[in-house]
């Protein structure tokens, strides 16, 4: 499936939500804040939602790791 234009309308990485989201051609850029105190070592997946009701929905397992 084809990535929908325009920027996501949400990004998670595990738990923590996108604080920011941007988008220059195919490559999609987000922040989000780490706190001091999440789990070393996990591996995260990452979740892209384009449009409401229902959005279209791209999840990659396995893209973040938090270390020391």
């Amino acid at each position: 499936m084809p990535v929908p234009a325009g920027v996501p309308s949400r990004a998670q990485v595990g738990p923590y939500e996108a604080l920011q989201i941007t988008r220059e051609g195919n490559i999609v850029t987000i922040e989000i804040e780490v706190p001091e105190d999440s789990p070393v070592g996990v591996l995260f997946d990452c979740h892209i939602e384009f449009g409401e009701k229902p959005p279209t929905v791209f999840k990659k397992n396995d893209v973040l790791r938090v270390g020391e």
